[in-house]
């Protein structure tokens, strides 16, 4: 209790990234950089939602606790690119909603799981989250246009 590290404020995938180097503004700002303008804003604005998800916060926790065991030897380092790319995928659709989309996310994580290193873990994990931030709202804003059109043209 005294160091913080309660289940409310460690449920998070900021603070989970933290001893990695990437603090909680900064991921929000590599997710924002990775999502067009009108989608950026509303990341902003539900940037609490999105860090604590319960599905997504145990998919990035997930992923932490295996860069974790390449780190500690338990696993070689040469499985981390297979690792990032199929645990990425599922930080996305854990966001997403949208399980039919793993491969997808799969091969589109495959440029960015890199080489094992501490850095790029955060950058991997932004990169996920933005991945299912747009093909979750892009599908939700889609049904909403169509709901308003067809509203408007029923008047």
């Amino acid at each position: 209790m005294q160091n913080g590290l309660t289940p409310i404020r460690q449920s998070s995938c900021a603070r989970l990234l933290e001893r990695f180097g990437c603090q909680p503004d900064t991921l929000f700002e590599e997710i924002s950089r990775r999502l067009p303008a009108a989608l950026a804003a509303l990341a902003r604005q539900n940037d609490h939602d999105l860090d604590r998800d319960p599905l997504t916060v145990a998919a990035v926790a997930a992923l932490v606790h295996l860069h974790d065991q390449l780190s500690w030897g338990l696993l070689p380092q040469t499985c981390w690119p297979d690792i990032a790319c199929r645990h990425g995928a599922h930080i996305a659709i854990a966001v997403a909603g949208r399980t039919e989309r793993y491969k997808d996310y799969c091969n589109r994580l495959a440029s960015t799981s890199g080489i094992y290193e501490p850095s790029n873990l955060a950058t991997l994990v932004a990169t996920a989250l933005a991945m299912g931030f747009i093909d979750k709202w892009d599908k939700t804003l889609m049904r909403l246009d169509n709901v308003v059109t067809t509203s408007g043209s029923a008047e």
